[in-house]
């Protein structure tokens, strides 16, 4: 066997060439293969960062790792192949160090920074060596996990405050991960956690001090039906933005306290935000923004606001001030006021009036920017309403190398 182009697998015994062949790399070093940025990190076969060599050496707590009849890391073990030893505080599993954290602030922090869960690569030695049999059950086509859509709501109910959010999930994987050549973040949470159930949930918070984000209430639900996740709270400023987040927990949570469980940032996801507006009727505007590119590196963003009907309620019209597209450097600074510190490229909408239950959609925006990756901004009222990024697809099914 070897690697097979109509599966995206690889299939012992191993060879540079196969490894070559599927990450689509003209390099035939181990060392560069086993650390090459075309590995698909959501493979569940991949070169991790564990001591030891093959041939049943391999061992955490007396316990051998590699399976020498399957010549893969042992799924059947207790500690299990993908429980690493490089040291990063013993939560690494399948070559993943989640972000997780006991407070609000530190999943805060990590959306705030563009953080993202980071795939360990073997540092190399005799420590943590090289391995090309760590490619063994390699699957190349491994989809990147979907991540939590939060939508971004502007609303003013009289009365008591209670929010009803979209929450999606399209890749919830029910076979259980000895069944699958992917994995997806709950595996890891599972095995991290000790725990059966990974929670989703949603947090509404008040970063009006960026240092110091509050936590106004949370909530969490063992599944995700796609719509209605309701987060109910009764002490909400008028005239105020909160940010909205996304994340795993490993209980439940109901209120203004996340009551000593740990929470995790949910990959591909990004912080919405949440502005109260004080009126006299209901105000509702969704700000929706998408951005990718195409496979010719074309930069192709779209823009709309809605004040349709949700939930079977009716929104008057509105007038949404200043909006304002800009394209930048994911490491550019964007605050929640006023503009980011810098763009490569910039849209000005103006004031745009929007009748009650009807929708605005600027035509589509494109460039060709020479980055690999970039984020976009949309601000209304300078303030930052929405985020997002677009990366640069790489080729699936590279083209053989020549040797």
């Amino acid at each position: 066997m070897a690697y097979d182009g109509s599966t995206g697998k690889i299939s012992a015994p191993v060879s540079v060439y196969d490894v070559m062949q599927a990450l689509g790399v003209s390099n035939n070093d181990v060392g560069s293969l086993c650390r090459s940025e075309q590995i698909r990190r959501w493979s569940k076969f991949k070169p991790v960062n564990i001591g030891g060599t093959y041939g049943g050496s391999t061992y955490i707590n007396t316990i051998p790792l590699l399976n020498m009849t399957t010549k893969k890391w042992d799924e059947t073990l207790s500690f299990q192949w993908w429980r690493d030893t490089n040291r990063k505080n013993n939560l690494s599993r399948y070559g993943f160090l989640p972000i997780v954290g006991t407070t609000i602030k530190a999943i805060f922090d990590a959306y705030n920074q563009g953080d993202d869960w980071v795939y360990y690569v073997p540092e190399g030695g005799a420590n943590y060596p090289f391995r090309l049999i760590d490619f063994n059950g390699y699957y190349h086509y491994a989809p990147e996990p979907a991540g939590i859509e939060v939508g971004n709501w502007t609303q003013v109910l009289q009365g008591s405050w209670s929010f009803t959010f979209d929450l999606i999930r399209s890749q919830d994987d029910a076979l259980p991960v000895t069944q699958r050549d992917y994995i997806i973040p709950e595996d890891i949470l599972k095995t991290l956690w000790g725990i059966s159930t990974v929670y989703y949930g949603l947090a509404i918070v008040d970063a009006t001090t960026p240092s110091n984000p509050t936590l106004v209430y949370a909530v969490t639900s063992a599944t995700i039906s796609g719509t209605g996740t309701t987060v109910g709270t009764a002490s909400l400023s008028y005239d105020h933005d909160y940010y909205i987040i996304p994340f795993f927990a490993n209980g439940t949570i109901n209120g203004a306290s996340l009551g000593g469980k740990t929470i995790a940032l949910v990959p591909n996801s990004s912080m919405g935000v949440m502005h109260t507006a004080q009126s006299g009727a209901q105000e509702y505007g969704r700000y929706i923004l998408k951005a990718q590119f195409t496979v010719t590196g074309r930069l192709v963003v779209n823009t709309a606001i809605s004040t349709e009907t949700y939930a079977g309620v009716t929104y008057n019209a509105h007038t949404f001030q200043n909006v304002t597209m800009y394209v930048c450097l994911p490491s550019t600074s964007a605050p929640a006021t006023g503009a980011p510190a810098s763009y490569l490229y910039k849209e000005e909408y103006g004031n745009i009036y929007i009748d009650a239950n009807s929708r605005w959609d600027a035509a589509p925006w494109d460039a060709r920017p020479t980055q690999d990756s970039v984020t976009c901004y949309l601000y209304e009222d300078g303030k930052k309403r929405v985020t997002a990024n677009a990366v640069k697809p790489q080729p699936i099914e590279p083209p053989t190398p020549t040797l």
